[in-house]
Order: C-alpha cells, then structure tokens, then sequence
C-alpha cells in the first residue's frame, strides 16, 4: 500500500473512530444524565482537569518524539515506556496525597475517593502509550479504531448498568476507568511490540529534550481550555460545572463532526497554493464561506432552541443548563473561525505568528476572568464573558489573518456577518413557527415543520444572497474538489 492510500485509509478510519466514539458518547451521556444529576457530571469535570494535565506530563511530548524520529529502535521504545511507566506512578502518589487538598479547595470532601480511584487511569495509559506511538507511525489507524470503539461500547454498559443500580457519580468514575482499562487490554492483546528490560539514559536524554518544550506547551493549552471548569467549580455550584460540560458536548458535536471532516480535506491545499497570494486568497475565502455556511445555522438553531434541546436530550431536571448551552452556541460559531483561521497561518505563516497569537489568545482570557471574579458576576453573566471573550479571540486573528492574507478587516468580517444574519433570520423563523403553534399541534410534528421551514428560508436567502456559496458547496459535495 502506497503513502497516498495508507494516509487516506488512516483518514477514514480516523474520521470513523473519532465520529462513532462520539456519537456512542453522546447517546450513553444522554442516558446516563436522565438517570444521573447535574452535580455527578459536574464532580467529573473538575477531575477531568487534573486527570488531562496529568497524562500530558506523563507523555512528557515523547510519543511524539518517537513518531517524528526516522530510525528507531527497541531501544528507543523500551526507554520512552519505563519513562512513562515511572512519571505515572509518581504522579498518582503526588495526587493521592494532594486529593484531601483539592477536595478542601473545592469543599467537597467526597472528591478525595473519587479523586484517588479516579487517577488509577493514568498509570493504565501510561502502559500503552508507546503501543499507541507504533501504530499512529505505522498509519495503522484501522487497529487503533477497532481497539477503542469496543472499550466505549463495553465501558458505557457497566456506566448504563451501575448508574441504574443508583451508584451516583461512582457509575461515571468506573465508566471511565474501564474504558481506559479495556483500551489498554486490547493494545497488549493485538499490538506485536512487547516491552523489554531496557533502558537508554541517553535516548530518554534525546526524547525528553524534545518532548519537554511541547509539554509546557501542552499543559498551557490544557489549563487555559479548562480553566473555566475551574472558575466555575470553586466560585459558583458544582452542579454549574455539570451543566457547562454537558453543554459543550452538545455543542461539540456537530463542530467536531463537521468541521473536523472540512478541515481535514481541505486545510492541506494551503500548503499547495502558499506561494501564489492572488489564488491563497480567493481559496480561503471560498473555504471560510463554506464553513460558515454548514456550521454557523446548525450552532444558532441550538442557541435558538437551547432548553427544548437540553430538556428533550436531558429530561426536566437539566433545564438551567439552557443559558449554558445558549452562550456557548453562539460562542462556538466564532470559536470555528478562530480554530480555522489558526490553522490557516499555521500554514501560510511562521511560528512566531502563531505564538504572539496564542498569547494574545490567553491573556485576554485570563484578563476577563479576573475581571469576573473582582466583580462577582452572577453564573449568566460569567457565561456572557466567556461569549465576549471568545469574540475578541476572533478580532485578535481576524486582524493577523486579513493582514497576512491581505484581505481588509471589514471584508472578512462582512463575509461572516452576511451569513450570521441569513442565519439567525432563518432561525428566527423556525423558532417563531414552533412557538406559534407549539400548543395547537401535535409536538413532534410541529418541531418537524419548523426544522423544515427554517431550512427552506435559509437555502432560499443564500440562493438570493449568496449563489455562489451554494454552487461551490455543491462542487465540493459532487467531487470532493471544490477548489483546484
């Protein structure tokens, strides 16, 4: 099999393993929120934090090493797996004995068991991190999917099965920790490569002075995308963290489903046409209103609709989580144009570009918050800074975009509003339908017809508006090439 066709096979089963695992996710949440309470989910991601910046430490950027290094060998792999085996089982003792202590910062002192039981899973990644590492290198990425769809599968029955025998938050805790474990089985069952009594002080040298820059880097990222489940879990409600997670993972999914499979196919012609400004140019608008087009009715017809989505999904009892799901609906349509125009100069730009905007990117967040906090805002308004924050991470690499690109300000941005307009018009209508006669009609009939009238006057304003959108969106669904 050629590089071309290992890298397109490695692209489907990726986009297979990433979409099913979040859609089996997403309906086992489902389940298991009617069943459970705001608080269980909310304990969760307070420790996700922990448990996300912990494995960052315990990679220490080395299966990266290993991926980007030419030759390798038995020993280079041997070394990297002792390593992560030693940080892991240093980390879970300095998190056993820090637990009592982030259970009194937080004043809830059932967080020091779940805390402890909960960070078993880092030592159990740590065991197939280099496993991980061999087959990515290897492109195998069909072997990665059918290890990692059955360990949700499998994982999310005993979580479904627990949660009904009212096991509370201990049914997640043991959810998650089984999929680690089942993931990890089928790494040793399936994967050739097997550990030996090796290690290389000097390969750990090599791949630590690599890793450890990405690290830093990494447990950055980790802190500033979760830094508001912190916020939210010491300054407001537990239950508050429950209704932002649960939130997010509704408004996840169709970005990541969506804009995940868009960028994938057509990020890379950048790389292609970097040197040719005129045509650069010309491609990413076209891209740009593309994306827009597909995302931005999907994320305002969720914000339109925020409770009878958070009530029909999660059942009555999850009904305050509609704000949430609101302000970080709107917020994910500017967050996809940050994400794409990031990587858009990740391409045509340099690193220090990309550093300077990153910077920007968190201190403004940081700024916001501390605002926040000073003025004791209630949970609505936070949710309120969180959207303005978002929105000046937008005019930050909207600016170094359209300067890199040589494309005004006013023009990327009437690009992005003509289409949020349409949009919200298009919504507007459909939420008017559903109100008016929500009373009168059968539920489900009416919530259908309103879904399909508001798609008529969004197709019909972009064909009066924007043809040419229309035309190359079908290009690309016709050929897969909408851009040569």
């Amino acid at each position: 099999m050629s590089l071309k066709q290992k890298a397109l096979s490695g692209f489907i089963w990726t986009y297979a393993e990433q979409s099913g695992g979040q859609i089996i996710n997403f309906f086992v949440n489902i389940l298991l929120a009617r069943t459970l309470f705001p608080a269980d989910f909310g304990i969760l991601g307070l420790l996700f934090v922990f448990i996300t910046i912990a494995n960052v430490l315990v990679d220490g950027g080395m299966k990266v090493s290993i991926i980007r290094k030419k030759e390798v060998t038995e020993r280079d792999y041997t070394t990297v797996f002792f390593a992560n085996i030693l940080m892991s089982c240093l980390l879970y003792v300095i998190i056993f004995f820090l637990a009592p202590y982030i259970a009194d910062f937080y004043k809830k002192p059932q967080l020091v068991s779940i805390m402890r039981v909960f960070s078993i899973t880092i030592i159990i990644q740590a065991f197939v991190f280099v496993q991980s590492a061999i087959l990515t290198k290897n492109l195998n990425f069909r072997q990665q999917t059918l290890m990692k769809l059955p360990s949700i599968i499998l994982s999310s029955a005993i979580g479904i099965s627990l949660a009904l025998l009212d096991y509370g938050v201990w049914s997640l805790v043991w959810m998650y920790l089984t999929q680690t474990f089942f993931w990890a089985l089928f790494h040793w069952i399936f994967s050739e490569w097997k550990p030996k009594w090796i290690f290389d002080k000097a390969l750990f040298k090599f791949h630590f002075d690599f890793g450890y820059k990405l690290t830093i880097v990494e447990i950055l990222n980790s802190v500033t995308a979760n830094i508001y489940q912190i916020i939210i879990g010491k300054f407001y409600a537990i239950k508050d963290v429950g209704y932002y997670t649960q939130s997010l993972t509704v408004r996840q999914l169709p970005i990541s489903n969506i804009y995940g499979a868009v960028s994938k196919l057509l990020l890379p012609i950048f790389s292609k046409v970097q040197d040719d400004p005129v045509r650069l140019t010309t491609i990413y608008k076209k891209i740009l209103s593309i994306i827009l087009v597909i995302i931005t009715p999907i994320l305002i017809y969720i914000a339109f609709f925020s409770e009878e989505i958070i009530v029909f999904l999660y059942s009555e009892k999850w009904k305050l989580a509609a704000p949430f799901l609101f302000y970080l609906s709107i917020a994910g349509v500017f967050n996809v144009i940050y994400t794409f125009n990031s990587s858009v100069l990740s391409i045509v730009g340099d690193s220090k570009l990309i550093l300077k905007i990153e910077i920007l990117n968190k201190l403004q967040r940081f700024i916001f918050i501390i605002i926040s906090l000073i003025l004791m805002l209630s949970i609505k308004s936070f949710l309120l800074v969180i959207l303005i924050s978002t929105i000046v991470n937008y005019f930050i690499v909207n600016h170094y975009t359209s300067k890199l690109l040589k494309i005004s300000n006013l023009e990327l941005l009437l690009v992005f509003s003509h289409i949020g307009l349409i949009a919200f018009l298009s919504t507007f209508s459909s939420y008017f339908i559903f109100n008016f006669f929500r009373f009168n009609s059968n539920p489900f009939l009416i919530c259908l017809t309103s879904i399909l009238f508001g798609l008529m006057v969004y197709v019909s304003l972009l064909y009066i508006f924007k043809r040419v959108i229309i035309i190359s969106l079908l290009d690309f669904f016709k050929t897969l090439k909408p851009i040569s």
